[in-house]
């Protein structure tokens, strides 16, 4: 009698006191960086930038695990299907609210299934061309297009570089064939070997390329030119009055994740973000850092859902 008695005592005490802290000693186990991407593009090396910091702040290891595929969907199916604990986060772009507003059938809800944990950056994209290709600049592109009808191409291996290449498209009057690819490496190697005449990428990975010659920047998506690399001009001044197309890069998490959790991850990516050392690689790489609260992301994000609704209803645009 006097053990049922201490037992309820005890159950009452317990409901009183509320769940157990469960996360106060989070993270016990190492996190997961789920990338939509393959190894190699700019993501994947702002993820493993990120997570190199991370790991060491938080006290645990950090892995970087690249799912790419079904532009996207797969590693971001991921993430939103992982345990809510904060130990599975992803590190997605502008294209995670572009797929949004292009696919009716997307294996998750975007407004629904995640909880927004931090901005990271925002990068406009840069128009690249194939060095040799005759047309030296994009008022020349578009000039060819339009006596080739048919005849000019370009690559993206994302919706948001999508939606830029059918937007130029629309705004240019140019019939182009668009081509996919599965990441940014095998999309600027059919750039750099004349397979296709143009594409769309961050500078974060190909800056290299551009350096070496191996591509030529003739626009950037941007409203206004770049401190990066000031010399480009913008598409919109180039005859798209306009046209204004800007990347972002940030963290997200499946939904239901702990306030506790996504509240120490923000603030450890925001400590990350004004590392100098990690400022200076985001800049070189023509990233603008976000400084954002969970709820700031959050807000960012609908306005992006809503942009990018209006933008693709707007312009009829569609996946090929």
């Amino acid at each position: 009698m006097q053990r049922r008695t201490l037992l309820a005592c005890a159950a009452v005490l317990a409901a009183a006191l509320g769940p157990p802290p469960v996360h106060a000693a989070w993270p016990e186990r190492p996190l997961r960086i789920i990338v939509p991407f393959p190894p190699g593009g700019g993501v994947d090396v702002l993820a493993r930038l990120v997570g190199a910091k991370l790991g060491p702040l938080l006290g645990q290891a950090v892995v970087v695990d690249n799912k790419p595929g079904a532009d996207t969907q797969i590693g971001t199916g991921a993430v939103a299907q992982a345990a809510p604990d904060g130990y599975t986060i992803g590190l997605l772009t502008s294209g995670f609210s572009v797929n949004k507003a292009l696919y009716p059938n997307l294996p998750y809800d975007a407004a629904k299934d995640f909880t927004p944990i931090s901005g990271l950056a925002t990068s406009p994209f840069y128009v690249v061309a194939w060095p040799q290709h005759e047309a030296k600049d994009l008022p020349a592109l578009i000039r060819w297009g339009k006596e080739h009808p048919g005849k000019l191409n370009y690559s993206t291996s994302s919706a948001d570089a999508f939606l830029a290449g059918e937007l130029l498209k629309k705004l240019g009057g140019i019939d182009s064939v668009h081509v996919r690819y599965k990441g940014t490496p095998p999309s600027m190697m059919a750039v750099m070997t004349g397979e296709v005449a143009y594409s769309f990428f961050t500078l974060t990975g190909i800056k290299p390329q551009v350096d070496s010659g191996k591509l030529r920047i003739v626009g950037v998506t941007s409203p206004q030119r770049t401190p990066q690399m000031p010399q480009v001009p913008t598409v919109a001044e180039q005859g798209m009055p306009g046209y204004a197309i800007v990347g972002w890069f940030g963290f997200i998490g499946p939904a239901g994740m702990p306030e506790a959790v996504t509240q120490k991850l923000n603030a450890a990516i925001q400590q990350i973000i004004q590392m100098p050392d990690v400022r200076n690689t985001i800049d070189s790489l023509g990233a603008t850092p976000l400084k954002q609260t969970p709820e700031e992301f959050n807000a960012f994000l609908q306005a992006e859902f809503a942009k990018y609704g209006t933008l693709v209803k707007e312009n009829r645009l569609q996946v090929d």
